[in-house]
């Protein structure tokens, strides 16, 4: 699943809501999946949505035309690992 972020907003104040507002989306979306949907499912377009938005923002605010700085995210993303778990057998 893909999700597009188009153009944040012009000015901080602008993004911050439009940030606000995906997110509101996205976690309805989510809470009226969760009846029907398989858990791991969920968490893996969750893992998506936030590299995705992730991606925008450092798009967004110029960050991607500077050579000396990168995104490094731990923990998982951008192999659809947002929460990682063990299965423990006793």
């Amino acid at each position: 699943m893909t999700y597009y972020f188009a153009s944040l907003g012009r000015d901080y104040d602008e993004k911050q809501q439009r940030i606000k507002t995906l997110l509101s989306a996205f976690t309805e979306q989510q809470r009226q999946a969760f009846q029907s949907e398989n858990v791991l499912s969920l968490l893996a377009q969750r893992s998506q949505f936030y590299d995705q938005l992730l991606q925008a923002l450092w798009q967004d605010f110029g960050l991607a035309q500077y050579e000396h700085i990168t995104l490094l995210a731990v923990g998982g993303t951008d192999v659809r690992r947002c929460f990682r778990f063990r299965i423990w057998i006793s």
